[in-house]
């Protein structure tokens, strides 16, 4: 079981994208980052709107609580 290892000189060739590369690749990334951060921006502001109608839903409720607690002691007084 002997295993032949074969080592190929490969040239590894790293050339330096054009200015023109670059710059498309600057503005792609620009966008990217923009869209990210409006993506971000959208999403905080759906999660504060629910935030709040949550806080308004349980003020409703606790209001429809007391209005009800109130009217039971009102009855019960004039049944006396």
């Amino acid at each position: 079981m002997d295993t032949v290892v074969v080592e190929e000189d490969i040239d590894i060739i790293i050339e330096k994208p054009s200015r023109a590369t670059r710059w498309k690749r600057s503005i792609a990334a620009r966008l990217r980052r923009q869209m990210a951060k409006f993506a971000k921006s959208a999403h905080l502001q759906k999660d504060e709107e629910d935030a709040l109608a949550r806080i308004r839903a349980k003020k409703l409720l606790e209001k429809q609580k007391k209005q009800k607690r109130n009217k039971v002691v009102d009855t019960g007084i004039e049944s006396v």
